[in-house]
């Protein structure tokens, strides 16, 4: 038993078809990107407990020296306060 050969219209019909399913598998993927989260902390010394003052002594002098101390301490946590402020809205 031999096996008949396609002839001239069937062969253009199987390329036509092959041709058909290999373009469907050239065409171009869909490329999707995923947002990723990145947590960014800004620098550790900012961060830092402020320390407070303490009252060394039972005179007007200490008092005073807690008073420069505790004014000290305010300006310095401000000055963090500032720098965390800049450096969230991105100026360094």
């Amino acid at each position: 038993m031999t096996k008949a050969m396609p002839t001239g219209g069937a062969r253009l019909c199987l390329t036509a078809c092959v041709l058909v399913f290999l373009t469907a598998c050239a065409s171009k993927t869909e490329v999707v990107t995923v947002p990723q989260v990145v947590r960014v902390v800004p620098p550790e010394v900012w961060l830092l407990e402020t320390p407070e003052p303490e009252l060394y002594g039972n005179t007007n002098g200490a008092l005073e020296d807690l008073a420069r101390n505790a004014l000290l301490q305010l300006r310095t946590c401000n000055h963090d306060k500032e720098s965390l402020r800049k450096w969230a809205a991105g100026v360094e």
